[in-house]
């Protein structure tokens, strides 16, 4: 194992915190493709807490162009269907942000569109969302964003 491999597996461990402080992002974004590939990979691992998916998909959406920004997106939406459910939540929040940024701001969208954001985000719903995501996700729904 390579010492900046060893040192992003410290940054992973740390990262299992409610909050994501900036300097670990920064940490990452610093490393550059090492941490995308890095993230990318250990992102699906069974091993990882609700909380360290949560803060690496805070950390790989800045890092996306530095990879193949429509496999983010597609993880993104994949994790929208996950079986936990902070991970569910924070998923589909991160998915319409994504969403709305293409849409107002001219970002590229990949695979993103309205119409089956919205029906991964209906099966999101059905199998349960935290309580501050049910009501932002059901205004988006219903085309109050």
């Amino acid at each position: 194992m390579t010492a900046k491999a060893s040192s992003l597996d410290k940054l992973l461990a740390r990262i299992n915190a409610r909050r994501l402080l900036d300097d670990d992002k920064q940490q990452f974004i610093n490393a550059g493709k090492l941490a995308y590939d890095y993230l990318i990979e250990k992102i699906d691992s069974p091993q990882l807490t609700d909380y360290q998916v949560i803060n690496a998909l805070q950390i790989i959406v800045p890092l996306r162009y530095i990879g193949e920004p429509s496999h983010v997106i597609a993880k993104i939406l994949n994790l929208t269907q996950d079986q936990r459910i902070r991970v569910r939540s924070a998923a589909s929040k991160i998915a319409i942000a994504l969403l709305l940024q293409a849409e107002h701001c001219g970002t590229p969208a990949y695979q993103l569109n309205r119409k089956e954001l919205v029906n991964l985000l209906e099966r999101s719903l059905m199998l349960g969302l935290d309580i501050s995501s049910t009501s932002y996700i059901s205004e988006f729904i219903n085309g109050q964003n």
